[in-house]
């Protein structure tokens, strides 16, 4: 977020009202660090141990006015608490990626948030001044892409001032073609010098967060691997990420990991799970590259579990916190050419036929069926489901010529599998005979009816709820 910056800033601006302002990385050996704010000060009788230099120093600032001290970085919590101890008398500026901190440090937190798409519009045009000409839309459509987020505005914007002729558009398209925004040379190593000697590339700044997972951390890695395919900035479920590692850990484990990459600065929680920024979630695919470790097949297995029961129910609510992560989730798993991928393409589709968006849904699900028609072949049972939803979406659309071959396709297939007489057929029946009858052919329309009412009053039975429905279908014709 830019947090050293924004501590820098502090300084010059404040530093006046102090005696003397004191910079200590606390990711650092921090006596060490005291001792190099000792030497700079030119503390006259200066000790050649470091003890005893860390001790002088401290006496200089207890005997002078009031002092700044900052702590940049301060990520382990033992050292800090241990350190904030010693330096009570003196004002205190801490920086730190950690999410959580402990009550009882009585620490005044303020979180950074990412700039308002105003904001990072301003920051671009300050750094890139012949941007001032350029849209805000265009703009915005950048600062967007990048999340909003201070630190790669900021590369961003040094990176246009400099390629002068680069446009907007031609950069967006630099930063697609890169496969992953932060293998871009605007966000990796364009810039060269830093105002608080901090790396500048990005993926750098976030390999310090996630190289503080260790070996014990394994869960959480996992974790974090898993939210890098879903959507950014926006609330993963607990139960999603839960159903995904079932076999790799217990509730526990998972509320433990969960915890350990707020601490890092890796994750943040949020009402309805915890959210990834958008360049993050882009450095998480970059950790899950190896393909026989990949967190994206479970995810996907999980994904088409819980939108599918979510559609089974009926309730529109069970499927809106899963809505934007289908979409996520099946671009990845398209990329990666995976089984589920048309699973999750036909699910998308029949929730946009939910909501009535039928173009939408026609165009996602017609995806699905070509791709699982080259996965699996064109004569197996969840191709016959594809055509039943496409022929759905496409009754809708009024399209029904179509949509009778569909429903015929649909049939045919499921005959072929099942048998003649088997409920699944009677179904496809049923759907056909819907098809017809808006299409005026009462008399086709009522055959197909017959037949699966047939078969579901001999292998279901006469109370049975898909037996009633096709007797009130069959009703509705002589109406």
């Amino acid at each position: 977020m830019g947090k050293s910056q924004l501590a820098v800033e502090f300084c010059y601006r404040y530093g006046r009202f102090f005696q003397g302002v004191h910079w200590i990385q606390a990711n650092l050996n921090i006596s060490a660090e005291i001792a190099e704010c000792g030497l700079a000060m030119g503390l006259p009788g200066w000790p050649d141990k470091l003890p005893e230099q860390v001790a002088a120093t401290i006496r200089a600032w207890q005997e002078g006015g009031r002092r700044l001290i900052v702590l940049d970085s301060a990520e382990l919590l033992e050292p800090l608490r241990e350190w904030m101890t010693k330096l009570q008398p003196y004002r205190l500026l801490i920086t730190s990626r950690r999410d959580n901190w402990p009550a009882e440090l009585g620490l005044q937190i303020k979180r950074l948030e990412e700039l308002t798409r105003i904001q990072s519009i301003e920051l671009l045009r300050k750094l890139a001044p012949r941007l001032q000409k350029v849209a805000d839309d265009e703009l915005g459509e950048l600062a967007n892409h990048l999340g909003n987020l201070p630190l790669a505005l900021d590369l961003a914007g040094r990176y246009l001032a400099e390629r002068t002729e680069l446009s907007i558009r031609g950069y967006l398209q630099e930063l697609g073609a890169a496969g992953n925004a932060l293998k871009h040379t605007s966000l990796k190593d364009w810039v060269e010098h830093n105002p608080t000697n901090h790396s500048t590339s990005l993926a750098a700044t976030f390999a310090l967060s996630w190289d503080r997972l260790g070996d014990a951390d394994e869960l959480a890695r996992l974790l974090f691997r898993t939210g890098g395919y879903c959507a950014p900035n926006t609330p993963i479920p607990r139960g999603l990420l839960a159903k995904a590692i079932e076999d790799k850990g217990s509730d526990q484990e998972l509320d433990r990991g969960l915890r350990k990459l707020e601490s890092l600065g890796l994750m943040q929680s949020a009402e309805g799970g915890h959210r990834m920024h958008t360049l993050l979630a882009e450095f998480a695919r970059l950790q899950d590259r190896d393909a026989n470790k990949s967190a994206l097949p479970a995810l996907a297995d999980t994904m088409v579990a819980l939108t599918t029961q979510a559609l089974e129910s009926g309730l529109p609510e069970r499927m809106r916190p899963l809505r934007e992560h289908l979409d996520t989730v099946g671009w990845g798993a398209e990329k990666a050419k995976l089984p589920k991928t048309g699973a999750l393409l036909s699910n998308l589709g029949n929730h946009l036929y939910d909501l009535a968006e039928y173009e939408g849904a026609r165009s996602t699900i017609e995806k699905a069926l070509k791709i699982d028609e080259k996965v699996y072949g064109p004569d197996q049972p969840n191709v016959a489901i594809y055509d039943t939803s496409l022929g759905k979406v496409l009754q809708a659309l009024g399209r029904l010529q179509e949509a009778r071959k569909c429903h015929e396709r649909a049939l045919k297939i499921d005959e072929k599998v099942y048998g003649p007489d088997h409920p699944h057929v009677a179904v496809m029946a049923n759907n056909l005979g819907s098809v017809l009858k808006d299409m005026g052919e009462h008399q086709e329309a009522s055959k197909c009816y017959e037949r699966a009412l047939r078969i579901c009053r001999r292998r279901l039975g006469e109370d049975h709820p898909t037996t009633k429905m096709i007797k009130r279908n069959l009703e509705s014709l002589d109406s």
